[in-house]
């Protein structure tokens, strides 16, 4: 679940946001929580993702910049960057998002401040039918991000049924992750993308039987 949570810092960050070289936003969600609160001005923007750079253009910003993976590796292997050296950059994320992205443009040379506008909370709890029924009813799942797992081995109570469910994940960091925490069938779509996603999701009908593509 996702909730506001931008301090009256990050609003000034993001209402001065035109004294920036360069704005990144990291999610869908940093451009729903932060849009109307930002005057970009003449900044360098740049997305992670198309559904990010999408809902930026939607609100009437220019992307400059989408790397071709959605992910902080990506972005920093792409050579429209540019040097970075003096730089100033405002990275609009979640309040707990990864570090990545700022230690390796301070490395660069970058000067780099983060607007944290939104925080992931807990889900209610699902059913308890659906929990108990879960072989019979949940054939594959699609995540996102580690605190989905998390939360999700929380909600079910790390349940045999749900660690054993085929899992198509979005990077090799989150299959990872999946790995470590448990679950037994990951698979990692090429892109967060929904074509990627249906892919994979192919993938994993054509080798579990019973599953019709």
């Amino acid at each position: 679940a996702i909730e506001p949570a931008a301090t009256d810092a990050d609003r000034e960050k993001l209402q001065h946001a035109s004294g920036y070289d360069d704005l990144l936003f990291v999610s869908p969600n940093a451009v729903r929580h932060a849009a109307g609160l930002l005057d970009p001005g003449d900044a360098r923007v740049i997305a992670i993702g198309e559904a990010t750079a999408t809902l930026l253009e939607e609100n009437g910003i220019k992307v400059a910049i989408v790397p071709q993976r959605s992910t902080s590796e990506a972005l920093l292997g792409d050579g429209r960057l540019g040097p970075m050296a003096g730089r100033r950059v405002l990275i609009v994320r979640g309040d707990d998002g990864r570090e990545l992205l700022a230690q390796s443009l301070r490395h660069t040379g970058a000067h780099v401040d983060y607007a944290g506008v939104y925080r992931r909370c807990m889900p209610p709890p699902p059913p308890p039918d659906l929990v108990q029924a879960w072989n019979a009813r949940i054939d594959a799942m699609i995540v996102t991000s580690e605190q989905m797992l998390k939360n999700l081995i929380k909600l079910t109570d790390n349940h045999p049924s749900v660690l054993g469910t085929p899992l198509v994940v979005i990077s090799e960091r989150l299959q990872n992750a999946a790995n470590a925490l448990g679950f037994t069938h990951s698979l990692q779509a090429d892109n967060p993308y929904p074509a990627d996603l249906l892919r994979a999701l192919c993938r994993v009908a054509g080798r579990k039987p019973g599953i019709a593509e």
